[in-house]
């Protein structure tokens, strides 16, 4: 019996590769590319895949690629991500390397030109229902879904104890912090404003007006009235 790869009908015989040519990022955060490409049915696996900016014998910068794809196709997947980007870094146009066998490589000629423009996205700040002498919880959300974004997370307005976690997102523990206070009547109207900085200087903040409602009990009966 002779052991042999899969077969596809309708394989190409030759390189290409299917991507975006320019994405736009911003400042702090990170880009996620999603791409694919197929080889000519001799070359086998594994193959090794890197994104690189520069000059392909010493590129400024290498980029693994990663999956998420556990099917079998010809069509192959070359997605990359750039994370903490960073402008006049980050920037700058990037191309495919394949390697495989004893020292075979081939470059793709198509270029994704990747571009990271000033940080304008904000943090996200969401508050429950506010009840006077019931224990809340605040969150703030980074700005973007990067995994790790190095990020510093500040609360001013209201005194709270703090503490950072993943919100039950997969890979996203860095990107929450929480504050539990306990609501009075003098937080009513209070100003809470939750600025991230990332990378150490890269700094976004966003605010909310808290409403806290009040338990009003009356000695007449046994009733009470929430304002």
């Amino acid at each position: 019996m002779t052991n042999c790869g899969t077969l596809y009908p309708d394989a190409p015989t030759d390189f290409s590769i299917r991507v975006k040519e320019s994405v736009t990022g911003e400042a702090g955060l990170c880009i996620r590319v999603d791409c694919f490409f197929t080889v000519p049915q001799s070359v086998s696996d594994p193959i090794k895949r890197t994104w690189f900016k520069g000059d392909p014998q010493n590129p400024a910068v290498e980029v693994p690629y990663f999956s998420t794809n556990t099917f079998p196709s010809y069509e192959k997947e070359c997605n990359f991500f750039l994370n903490h980007l960073v402008q006049g870094k980050s920037d700058g146009e990037y191309r495919l390397k394949l390697k495989w066998g004893e020292g075979k490589v081939y470059i793709f000629p198509q270029t994704v030109n990747i571009t990271v423009k000033e940080l304008t996205q904000k943090p996200t700040i969401k508050v429950p229902l506010l009840k006077a002498g019931k224990k809340a919880e605040i969150s703030c959300k980074v700005p973007g879904d990067c995994t790790s974004p190095m990020a510093d997370i500040v609360w001013t307005g209201i005194y709270g104890e703090t503490s950072r976690g993943g919100h039950g997102v997969p890979y996203q523990e860095e990107n929450f912090s929480f504050m539990t206070f306990l609501p009075k009547p003098e937080h009513h109207n209070t100003k809470l404003t939750c600025a991230v900085t990332l990378q150490g200087r890269i700094r976004t903040e966003s605010t909310v007006i808290l409403k806290v409602r009040c338990m009003y009990h009356f000695t007449y009966n046994t009733s009470s009235i929430l304002i």
